[in-house]
């Protein structure tokens, strides 16, 4: 990456990063990862209400079936928003405003699974639906944890490094101030 002279290390400025996403969207089904991150937000109103609103009242059999999916819908929701939470977290989807490859196929056969629930007429595909939907809800969680943990290391790893090479160049951090090596600098002295 190019470093602009004027800005600290690190700091890009408003230009460098409009380079760096046009780059990003030559990449395959790169519009594709995009659109998922955009459809995070409504799938957590949309996806709830569609599944009380179909397999709640159009395809019920009894008015328990109701009752189980005013119950479970915002189940779905907050599951739906926790795994959106644990995915925007992580500061390469934010910058690049696009999910990994890994979280597009998750976040694509959990909706899938989600939808296809709704429409269910057969108790046993409403049964393998519900399943996978619950299967595909841990493989997104926990890929979402996995995924911002791994960063995260990564993030503290850098930094670690910086630190050492700060340390090793006798600078003080900022490059300016005050240098405990340097003189005792001023005294307070608090009653």
């Amino acid at each position: 990456m190019i470093q602009h002279p004027c800005l600290p290390v690190g700091v890009r400025s408003r230009e460098m990063r409009s380079q760096h996403s046009a780059g990003a969207a030559t990449v395959p089904h790169m519009w594709f990862r995009r659109a998922v991150y955009l459809a995070l937000a409504p799938a957590i109103i949309v996806l709830p209400v569609w599944l009380l609103l179909t397999a709640g009242i159009v395809t019920a059999d009894s008015g328990w079936d109701l009752l189980l999916y005013l119950v479970l819908a915002p189940i779905v929701a907050v599951a739906l928003a926790v795994v959106a939470l644990l995915t925007w977290m992580r500061a390469t989807v934010r910058r690049d405003r696009a999910v990994s490859p890994l979280d597009a196929g998750v976040f694509t056969a959990w909706w899938l699974s989600i939808l296809i629930h709704g429409v269910a007429w057969t108790g046993d595909l409403r049964g393998i639906t519900a399943a996978l939907s619950v299967v595909l809800a841990l493989v997104a969680f926990w890929s979402a944890i996995a995924q911002l943990v791994t960063l995260g290391r990564r993030s503290i790893e850098q930094l670690r490094v910086r630190i050492e090479r700060t340390e090793l160049s006798g600078a003080p951090a900022s490059g300016r101030g005050y240098d405990p090596r340097a003189d005792d600098g001023p005294i307070i002295h608090v009653s």
